[in-house]
């Protein structure tokens, strides 16, 4: 599991909390032996990880930070990308990133935008400034992984940040079996929304999304399964299970999750520490989850 610095809460900073209160999440997440570290230049939380890793050995922690790369419909040159990756190291406290990924490339941005942008990531990377190049997913408007699909084809990355989840499985057939034979690192982005918070929410939503018929078919399926794992007590929790079923996955690497809360992020690395769920609530889950329903926006 890695600590995102992104989202809804980044690190508590849009729900109020203090400079204090989010450092002490990260130097929580430490502590629980989480190393990797998300963040973008987009979230306005790179000093804020940098100043709560300050005191963290350098070689023993991983920082994922992300680079929007197209001005004007362009993709960034080289003087620019290197300007925006000097100004991340900056903010992050180090003179390197771990991995570095070109952020929410849509499908038809990528051979205008992605392909340009390898050269210049790959000088960063000839440089020492940048460990690994990486690229990111518009998840909300791209549930199929269309992006990902062309950018596997060109087996420029050496990470790939896709967005997977109890509700949205898809990527398993597009994405994870073609990654693993790359050798491409899997980070899974909106493992847990306000859907998968609670059966009622999920409930709401599916009704929300589906039509009636669609729900009877899919949705009602779906959440019957859900509520039989719950009341049998293979899981405490909708949550707990949403963790557990994505980090084991095959293809599968790290699940972000993200807070501003130090009990938040304690469940969840609790849930993860009780390991994959029983095969047969994978199978289960996985034969009813339509792979079509966005999370992004919930």
């Amino acid at each position: 599991m890695g600590l995102g610095a992104g989202g809804p809460s980044r690190l508590g900073a849009l729900s109020g909390c203090t400079k204090e209160a989010s450092c002490r999440v990260v130097h929580a997440a430490l502590d629980l032996g989480i190393n990797l570290f998300d963040t973008s230049e987009s979230y306005g939380t790179e000093a804020l990880l940098g100043s709560a890793l300050r005191e963290a050995r350098r070689e023993d922690i991983v920082i994922c930070t992300k680079l929007h790369g197209g001005i004007d419909g362009r993709a960034k040159n080289l003087r620019e990308v290197e300007a925006t990756l000097d100004e991340s190291l900056m903010q992050l406290g180090t003179d390197y990133v771990d991995v570095y990924m070109m952020h929410a490339i849509g499908a038809r941005r990528y051979d205008a935008i992605a392909v340009p942008l390898l050269p210049s990531l790959q000088k960063m990377k000839d440089k020492g400034k940048i460990r690994a190049i990486g690229i990111t997913e518009c998840f909300g408007v791209d549930c199929g992984h269309n992006m990902l699909q062309r950018a596997l084809v060109d087996d420029a990355y050496d990470v790939m940040m896709v967005g997977f989840n109890l509700l949205n499985t898809s990527a398993r057939e597009t994405v994870l079996d073609r990654a693993r034979e790359q050798e491409v690192g899997v980070l899974d982005m909106f493992a847990v929304r306000k859907a998968l918070r609670d059966v009622s929410t999920l409930r709401d939503y599916l009704h929300a999304c589906l039509s009636s018929d669609e729900f009877v078919s899919d949705g009602a399926k779906f959440v019957d399964t859900i509520q039989s794992a719950l009341v049998e007590g293979v899981c405490e929790s909708l949550t707990e299970m949403a963790y557990r079923y994505c980090l084991f996955t095959p293809g599968i690497d790290c699940v972000l999750t993200g807070t501003g809360s130090e009990a938040h992020l304690r469940a969840n690395a609790a849930a993860v520490e009780k390991g994959a769920l029983p095969l047969r609530l994978v199978e289960a889950i996985t034969a009813c989850s339509a792979g079509w329903y966005d999370l992004t926006a919930q």
